[in-house]
């Protein structure tokens, strides 16, 4: 397996041909063009090659602290896709593997992954080959019909004590985001008009069975949403 930047002439393509094989047509475009505007913001694309075939890609954000673009402390890659055929028992190892090769062209031991629920089967390989589960992050819509009070306390039942829980909450096209455990701290917002539209939890598992508390939660509260952050 190689990763290879893609220049910007091939971009859209290689974007759309391995999307074709995990989503609709209908979303296609709108995934397309965040993708885009997350590379001309400077982040970079790699296609990821199987002998002559692309068979998904990555897109990779070098970071520096202090901004600096010739010391790099890390490299994030937010966004990992591969064409359904190829999830299989073999990609996982040797993606994992070359995303490491890759942080060192970049001159830094430091990487961190963020998978989606589209490869959640990435993580074994990625713990295997020496990464950590540093963050868990959950999201759920919340209905127009306001079931606030249920949800946060299921996430008390089903996550960490040592968790952060924001909401999100909307009024006339306007955003807020409050930190709570109960649904009582946001009494006054709620009677001001700003309506809760998304719970997001974060946790730091203080074990590798992250995945166990994900599946018990979503039991429960069935998340819209959740990726799992990788550090090495």
């Amino acid at each position: 397996m190689d990763l290879k930047e893609i220049d910007q002439e091939n971009q859209h393509k290689i974007i759309q041909n391995t999307l074709r094989t995990q989503i609709s047509e209908d979303e296609i475009t709108e995934i397309i063009e965040g993708l885009l505007m997350e590379i001309e913001a400077g982040s970079i694309l790699y296609s990821i090659e199987e002998g002559n075939e692309k068979i998904g890609f990555i897109i990779a954000t070098p970071l520096s602290e202090n901004e600096d673009p010739n010391n790099i402390d890390y490299l994030s890659i937010d966004e990992i896709w591969i064409k359904t055929e190829y999830e299989n028992s073999k990609i996982p190892n040797e993606l994992s593997v070359n995303l490491k090769k890759l942080a060192k062209k970049y001159k830094t031991n430091k990487i961190e992954i963020i998978v989606s629920q589209n490869v959640v089967w990435l993580g074994n390989a990625l713990l295997e080959n020496g990464y950590i589960c540093y963050e868990v992050k959950l999201e759920k819509l919340l209905p127009k019909a306001n079931n606030l009070t249920d949800v946060l306390e299921l996430i008390q039942e089903s996550t960490p004590a040592d968790r952060i829980v924001q909401v999100l909450l909307e009024k006339d096209d306007n955003f807020q985001t409050e930190f709570v455990e109960e649904a009582d701290e946001l009494i006054d917002q709620i009677s001001e008009g700003w309506l809760p539209v998304m719970v997001v939890v974060i946790f730091e598992p203080e074990n590798q069975s992250f995945m166990e508390i994900i599946e018990y939660s979503n039991k429960m509260i069935n998340w819209d949403d959740y990726s799992i952050i990788y550090r090495l």
